[in-house]
């Protein structure tokens, strides 16, 4: 039960540094614009980042401070409470990844960091369709 741990998992997280892992998928999708500023989907001046299981906001509070709309999808109602109250300017969604529901063509990438495994194996071809759509 994630919601009986999410206070206690996000105070032993919260100081865990990924930005190696954050720049490089940021450094990786201004590569791929072949030069041109590190913007957003649809001509917005951000780049706009879903972070797949947000937990407690740590990686959606990086993300804003490297110039990112950052968006947050996690299926623990204590944990998308604890992600709002961090990132209170971030979009934090509730849902399971194998329901998960994402507005098409909206994002310039998907962070995510330790989460991906929590998906069933029978379910993850299907996850990752919908990430990339």
């Amino acid at each position: 039960d994630y919601d009986a741990v999410a206070a206690a998992f996000d105070a032993g997280n919260k100081d865990h540094d990924v930005s190696q892992n954050i720049d490089a998928l940021l450094g990786s999708i201004a590569a791929g614009r072949a030069g041109d500023a590190l913007g957003g989907a649809a001509g917005t001046e951000r780049p706009i980042i879903v972070d797949l299981g947000c937990a407690g906001g740590r990686d959606l509070i990086a993300l804003t401070a490297r110039g990112c709309e950052a968006w947050g999808v996690e299926g623990s109602p204590a944990f998308c409470e604890l992600a709002r109250r961090a990132a209170p300017g971030c979009t934090v969604l509730e849902q399971d990844f194998v329901d998960m529901d994402l507005p098409a063509e909206t994002f310039d990438g998907a962070f995510a960091n330790a989460s991906l495994f929590h998906v069933p194996s029978e379910a993850l071809p299907d996850v990752l369709r919908r990430i990339f759509e």
